[in-house]
Parts: structure tokens; C-alpha cells; sequence
């Protein structure tokens, strides 16, 4: 059966969840096919999380001046144990040269609105891709990459084929291993009406300007 990583959370990813710090912990062992779920847990006990289901060209317009390509990847976030908040700007695409393409979270539908225990939240997460084309997506707090997310068939960190889960391991991670499988992504609701902030990506001419989703837009209701 397929797993799911544990990971406790680092000091950025207190974030995550509206709280303050954290210790330390990597989670450079925490890579995944889409589809699988992925967890964070912060020390103070609450508990979220992320399914990426795919990393595709997208054909949507979006109120940002794209400069390549535009992609999205479809993500649902759910609140396990206590009220969380998705950090959409953490979301990163990633070619397999290494090219990082922060999320536009300015436009994202994601919601980073608060999430109550129990309920949960399905949005789009898009890039600008100026270089190579990305094969996964990366939750990155900054000083390092926390979860990812690789595409069926594409090959993992390290040379592992892509289809299975990592073992413990890579730079002192902690976590536990759970046996759930892929998450079948609906169209549920989100938690607040707090719009994503940030940005990322390479700014540039053309691409695609028409309304969607601006900055401190709400992207959602709270879920039941």
C-alpha cells in the first residue's frame, strides 16, 4: 500500500498553521507520486494536510503579467486536528534541472483562509515557467524543501523510480509513516475568506491579463 509521510513541522511552517515557533526538522525524505497525501504536524498539535493531483499546462486567465507558460497544480488542503491556514506562497513547481517556480499566489484559488478541523479546501496553484518544464511541486518554507510532490512515471530525487514512497532518512528527518492511498480531490470548500498573499515567478510581457482571482480576493466559503 502506498504511504503517507509525517513531518514534523520546521520554525517557518508555524506559519502554516497561524501559531508561532518551531524547532527544527528536515523533511528532505518526504517525496510522493501526485495523488498521495502529505502531512505537517506543528509541535503545538495541529495538524495539516496537502494533496497535489497534478502539475499541467494550464489554459486559464489569470490577472498576472505571465512571462512563459503558465501551469497549475490542483491541491486540496485539509485541517486534521485543530484551525490551520494553507501557506500558498510555499508552493513551488520544479523542473527536474532544478528550475524553482514560486506559486502566484496573488491569483491562486487555493484559499489560505482559516481551515477548520475537520473541513477542507480545493483550489488551483499556479506558475510562471520561463525555463524547463516542472515535473513536480514542491511545499518549501525557505531553508529547505518540506514536501514534494513527483509525477507518475518521472524520476525521484536521488534516482528512486517515481510510483512509491521514500523511506525515513535525508538530513535527520522526523517523522512517522501512515499506509493511506491517493486522495480523491472534490470540489470542497474552503475555510475563511482571507485571500493568498505573496507572489512569484519572473515577471514579463504578454501573457495572460484578463480578471481572476487578485490579490486579498476572497477564494472561498468555510467548509462545513
Amino acid at each position: 500500500m502506498k504511504t503517507e509521510k509525517l513531518v514534523v513541522a520546521v520554525a517557518a511552517t508555524a506559519v502554516a498553521f497561524g501559531i508561532g515557533v518551531a524547532p527544527s526538522a528536515s523533511a528532505a525524505g518526504n517525496v510522493q507520486t501526485v495523488g498521495i497525501e502529505e502531512l505537517l504536524r506543528d509541535p503545538t498539535g495541529t495538524e495539516i494536510a496537502y494533496t497535489v493531483t497534478k502539475i499541467v499546462p494550464s489554459g486559464d486567465s489569470v490577472a498576472y503579467p505571465v512571462g512563459g507558460r503558465l501551469y497549475e497544480a490542483t491541491v486540496m488542503a485539509r485541517a486534521l486536528r485543530g484551525t490551520v491556514n494553507p501557506v500558498v506562497p510555499f508552493f513551488n513547481a520544479r523542473s527536474a534541472s532544478g528550475a524553482n517556480y514560486p506559486a502566484l499566489a496573488q491569483v491562486s484559488t487555493l484559499s489560505a483562509g482559516p481551515l477548520f478541523e475537520g473541513n477542507t479546501t480545493t483550489g488551483k496553484v499556479y506558475f510562471d515557467v520561463v525555463g524547463d518544464l516542472p515535473n513536480s511541486v514542491v511545499y518549501d518554507n525557505g531553508p529547505e524543501d518540506l514536501l514534494t510532490w513527483v509525477q507518475a512515471g518521472e524520476a525521484m530525487p536521488g534516482g528512486a523510480s517515481g510510483g512509491g514512497s521514500t523511506g525515513e532518512g535525508g538530513g535527520g528527518s522526523q517523522g512517522v509513516t501512515g499506509s493511506t492511498g491517493p486522495n480523491n480531490v472534490s470540489t470542497s470548500t474552503s475555510g475563511g475568506e482571507s485571500g493568498n498573499t505573496g507572489e512569484g515567478g519572473t515577471e514579463g510581457g504578454g501573457g495572460n491579463l484578463d480578471s481572476g482571482g487578485g490579490a486579498g480576493a476572497p477564494n472561498g466559503d468555510t467548509g462545513d
